[in-house]
């Protein structure tokens, strides 16, 4: 019984100073960072060419999502990005799949919105 006792004292002063240790290290939320102020800097880039390479890159993401779904890999599903703005078009077989490719679509980070114009017919 004494064994026992110790044993469970022991267990509970390892977990106090593992506690304490991660409390004093800091694994709370990292400072915020310091904001800089641009001035009169111009940007990088003066047209837009760079949003649409984010877009290109954005579009080709949705499409690895669509192609590594077991259930829609083999359907015709088009997708076009504008601005994070995304257009699906093609065909689906159920409407159950046309509602699955607009959730799959909006988890993807950088969607803004999502236009579904996804046609359901059923296999010939």
């Amino acid at each position: 019984m004494k064994e026992l006792l110790v044993s469970v004292v022991v267990r509970w002063a390892v977990a106090a100073v593992v506690g304490s240790a991660f409390a004093n290290i800091g694994c709370s939320a990292a400072p915020p960072a310091p904001r800089v102020e641009l001035g009169d800097q111009r940007p990088i880039v003066a047209d837009e060419s760079l949003v649409h390479a984010l877009d290109t890159r954005l579009e080709t993401r949705l499409v690895d999502q669509l192609e590594l779904d077991s259930f829609l890999k083999d359907r015709d599903i088009h997708v076009k990005v504008a601005d994070g703005v995304v257009a699906i078009t093609g065909e689906v077989w159920t409407p159950l799949e046309k509602e699955r490719v607009g959730e799959l679509v909006r988890r993807v980070a950088g969607v803004v919105d999502v236009s579904n114009e996804l046609d359901v017919h059923q296999p010939r």
